[in-house]
């Protein structure tokens, strides 16, 4: 009786046991799905800065996407979301016990150089790189990684052939349910790279119909061609020429192409009554474009030399490109805007306003917000010349941003950070 007990008792812990393994949940399964409550469409209108491309198995602060509620980024080849709130990661995908491993699994990125990772409308975007395939993927899947859908795939092409080949693609933007791509070409011939030229290209996030802005062509030069995105917003696109201190300016409705050259710019600043007379050389910089106002902003730096170490002009000014204008801010020799740092490199804030940094001194600096609108700048604290703070991201109510020289970043109340309190910022996470 005292053997069968103890059998009895050994074959129900059996079972028990087993039953439990089986219930314990397995180790490739991710955390629970991350929750879409809450989150608003995202208007067609608005601009998204897809992520810079993922080199390393652990992104740094600037290949990753940020949203208002945390960010999306790629961790071992999967996509996660990591909430600002409460630090938690979670894969993009809700496939029930998926190992991340095919195809299949939204999450699942193959290779290095897969960029353009976005939340826009109400859909997950992403450029995936194929690497044995030589092509590069645009996708898009709901926020829980269901209904995964190819827009287009970008053949590299045979570089055994002679020709143009896509070497790499670069920024992204969705905006206008376009994606806004920046992609380097090389010139194959017998073999070898004889040539390079950028190409800004859109691509119709329904129907993936190509867009060209600015053609592929032959500069004899070999050096790539220096096109850039400089802006992108509801009616508007703005490309910089490098070469020749160019802009053209690209009108969605109209969908023509304007230029303005850096004499025309130096003329508009005549009639504003800035003389750049004593400057053999100049950088005028696009900062960026204001709906509200009409009006594009620029930045000048004059030289007494063509060494443009000399500073004599470092002003702000703004111009409807044709006859009105105004000097906004005027740095004398000392003085720089801040640039949000990471992938997008956009110089405006807030939507209407810029930051920027007065020298007091070599080391130190007094830090101003200048509203586009108004014209008006405010004092808000000192600083390092070097920017303690560097901002990634604009919330409705906070800035992310790094600290600690780039190691830390951080989440600020914009009021905190107007009255220069940068010990409130709080850390989400260490580089």
């Amino acid at each position: 009786m005292i053997i069968m007990k103890k059998r009895y008792l050994k074959t129900v812990c059996s079972i028990i046991f087993f039953s439990a393994l089986f219930l314990l949940p397995s180790g490739c399964q991710k955390k629970e799905s991350i929750s879409t409550a809450g989150l608003t469409e995202i208007p067609e209108h608005e601009l998204v800065a897809g992520s810079g491309p993922a080199y390393a198995t652990s992104s740094s602060f600037y290949g990753r996407c940020y949203a208002e509620n945390g960010y999306y980024e790629i961790i071992d080849g999967l996509i996660n979301f990591v909430s600002y709130d409460t630090g938690d990661s979670y894969i993009i995908c809700s496939r029930p016990n998926c190992k991340h491993k095919d195809g299949n699994c939204a999450a699942k990125t193959w290779y290095p150089g897969t960029l353009g990772l976005a939340r826009y409308q109400n859909h997950m975007y992403i450029i995936k790189h194929n690497a044995p395939e030589y092509s590069y993927t645009l996708s898009s899947f709901d926020l829980d990684g269901e209904n995964q859908k190819e827009i287009i795939t970008l053949s590299c092409g045979d570089r055994k052939q002679d020709g143009w080949h896509i070497v790499d693609v670069s920024q992204v933007y969705y905006c206008r349910n376009i994606a806004w791509c920046d992609i380097r070409n090389e010139y194959i011939e017998n073999g070898e790279c004889i040539d390079r030229c950028s190409q800004l290209v859109g691509y119709r996030l329904d129907t993936g119909e190509k867009i060209e802005l600015t053609q592929l062509q032959m500069t004899g030069d070999g050096v790539d061609n220096p096109f850039s995105y400089k802006w992108i917003s509801e009616d508007k696109i703005v490309i910089e020429d490098y070469n020749t201190q160019s802009i053209f300016i690209y009108d969605m409705a109209s969908q023509t192409m304007d230029t303005y050259t850096e004499q025309q710019m130096r003329e508009a600043l005549e009639t504003l009554g800035e003389d750049l007379s004593d400057c053999p050389a100049a950088d005028i910089r696009f900062i960026g474009y204001v709906k509200e106002t009409g009006m594009y902003y620029f930045q000048v730096f004059g030289y007494s030399d063509s060494t443009n170490e000399n500073t004599v002009r470092n002003i702000v000014f703004s111009w409807d490109l044709d006859s009105s204008g105004a000097i906004l801010a005027d740095f004398g020799g000392g003085g720089i805007i801040f640039q949000m740092v990471g992938y997008t490199q956009t110089m405006i804030v807030d939507d209407t306003d810029i930051l920027y940094s007065v020298d007091l001194d070599n080391e130190r600096g007094m830090i101003y917000r200048l509203d586009l609108i108004s014209g008006e700048s405010r004092q808000l604290f000192e600083d390092d010349t070097h920017i303690t703070f560097r901002i990634l991201y604009c919330g409705q109510d906070f800035y992310i941003g790094t600290l600690d020289e780039g190691d830390r970043l951080c989440r600020i109340s914009k009021e905190d950070f107007d009255k220069g309190n940068l010990s409130a910022a709080e850390t989400i996470s260490k580089y």
